[in-house]
């Protein structure tokens, strides 16, 4: 069974309490006194027990580094092998007049896909079920074997906590999957992948 690094990077974002049309003016450059990522979960199909390490970041963020979220398909492949998931539940303290967003997610990885297999990869994240965003990419075969990195940026699309929480939780999930139109069977394989001890998951209060 191949094995690779995974990486996610998460920028933090954070935005003065206003209505939500006026809040992207009002993202601030520097973590305000009294916010602190107070505690990071790991979970899912793609990163059992044992499979990530998490790690804090100089600038008030998170660190977390995967070996086990990867996706394949092909003739001797396990159906249940063709998607896999993983959720990072993010808890911070806010500080009055401030709420906690994702700004920007960072993937890196690495794909092996013949003819006729495609692989999807998705992020997303959300405070509850009404507030989320998401994004997601797509890779074909071929060409095979090769690294790549996505740079998922929200923009004005970014969904922050509740202004009045003191306390917020974003849950972000990575999701890999992959398809095969070819008879027989093409062989694919993706993973949300870093060789380098680039940091994988940070996070910091960003313009």
């Amino acid at each position: 069974m191949l094995a690779f690094v995974l990486a996610s990077q998460i920028l933090v974002a954070a935005a003065a309490s206003l209505p939500q049309s006026l809040q992207a003016r009002a993202v601030v450059d520097t973590p305000p006194s009294g916010f602190a990522i107070t505690s990071t979960t790991v979970s899912g199909a793609g990163c059992p027990p044992g499979s990530f390490a998490t790690f804090p970041n100089a600038n008030l963020g998170v660190q977390v580094v995967y070996s086990s979220l990867y996706a394949q398909i092909g003739p001797d492949a396990p159906v249940s092998e063709r998607t896999n998931a993983c959720q990072v539940a993010i808890t911070a303290s806010v500080p009055v007049g401030y709420a906690f967003g994702v700004a920007r997610i960072q993937s890196r990885g690495y794909k092996a896909l013949d003819a006729g297999s495609t692989a999807t990869r998705s992020v997303s994240y959300q405070f509850n079920p009404s507030t989320s965003a998401s994004a997601s990419g797509t890779h074909t075969g071929p060409p095979t074997g090769a690294d790549f990195s996505a740079d998922d940026v929200f923009g004005a699309g970014v969904v922050f906590s509740d202004c009045a929480a003191r306390t917020a939780t974003v849950t972000i999930t990575e999701s890999l999957s992959l398809a095969g139109s070819a008879s027989p069977l093409p062989i694919g394989y993706i993973a949300v992948d870093s060789v380098s001890p680039t940091p994988a998951l940070s996070g910091r209060l960003a313009p």
